[in-house]
């Protein structure tokens, strides 16, 4: 169950922030290592990379997004 939650909360996360990657190059360049390491498989080091990034673009949003996803999957 928890890799399945983060997977799926890290590509929510990865496409939400899919809206600052041409106007925040430092924001690109973190979602492209998460990106990399959830193609890696490795989902909890992905997750947190994409929190701490979201965070510092849009404070309030990884917990905006864990409530919707958890809304949803529950």
């Amino acid at each position: 169950y928890e890799v399945l939650y983060e997977a799926g909360l890290t590509e929510l996360m990865i496409q939400y922030g899919n809206r600052y990657r041409t106007s925040d190059e430092a924001f690109n360049s973190r979602l492209e290592e998460a990106e990399r390491l959830f193609s890696d498989n490795r989902y909890k080091r992905a997750l947190e990379i994409v929190q701490d990034a979201l965070e510092k673009v849009e404070p309030g949003a990884v917990n905006k997004i864990i409530n919707a996803f958890e809304n949803e999957n529950n």
